[in-house]
């Protein structure tokens, strides 16, 4: 039985080769990109300070870093593409096994991939990066500007985004804020007069309980 399984996975696994490559490949990609933030962002002070007299690669490096909002989204961007093109492809290997009547190897091959990508494109390439990032990082500066000027159209609208999401943290922080000043003294008085505050009433309307 294990023979005739192992025959006919085979040729099922085969018939995705193509897909297979291409997972590969992205899965390389994410985890330059994903090595390449953590030793960016890693560089202390002095080792920048020592980049920017250094070779080409690190004081492109240097340069990137000049602009590190730019960069970060830049590279978390094409990280996300990266990993949604992996997963696309992965979840179109897992279904079509599945109509194959391959239940158990569709799920091998789901949580195979999953495993692939955490271990291989994100745990192992962040140590590396945070371990030699002076040295990374001057390997990585060169694909991480060309990444980082493929979305420069991306990047107003990316900020514009930011923006709107700081500001509305802000305007919740401020609502929060004044709702509790106005209970605190609405609190104080009913504690003088012998009655509890409910708590729930921060955020809502005064209630009172005898």
């Amino acid at each position: 039985m294990g023979e005739g399984r192992s025959e006919l996975t085979t040729p099922m696994l085969l018939s995705y080769t193509p897909q297979i490559l291409a997972m590969a490949a992205l899965a390389a990609v994410s985890a330059l990109f994903s090595c390449s933030e953590a030793a960016l962002f890693f560089l202390s002070r002095e080792q920048r300070e020592k980049m920017a007299s250094g070779g080409p690669g690190e004081k492109l490096a240097v340069r990137l870093l000049d602009q590190p909002e730019q960069l970060l989204s830049a590279i978390l961007l094409c990280n996300l593409i990266t990993n949604i093109l992996y997963y696309s492809l992965a979840a179109g290997v897992t279904i079509g096994l599945q109509q194959q009547k391959a239940a158990t190897l569709a799920t091998g091959f789901s949580v195979g991939a999953l495993l692939v990508l955490m271990i291989f494109s994100e745990m192992l390439p962040k140590n590396l990066g945070v371990t030699w990032p002076r040295q990374i990082a001057g390997l990585v500066s060169v694909p991480i500007a060309l990444a980082t000027r493929a979305i420069g159209p991306l990047m107003p609208a990316l900020r514009g985004a930011m923006e709107i999401t700081r500001r509305s943290r802000i305007w919740n922080w401020r609502t929060s804020t004044k709702r509790w000043r106005l209970a605190r003294p609405m609190r104080n008085l009913s504690v003088m007069n012998g009655w509890s505050y409910s708590k729930s009433s921060l955020w809502r309307a005064p209630r009172w309980k005898k």
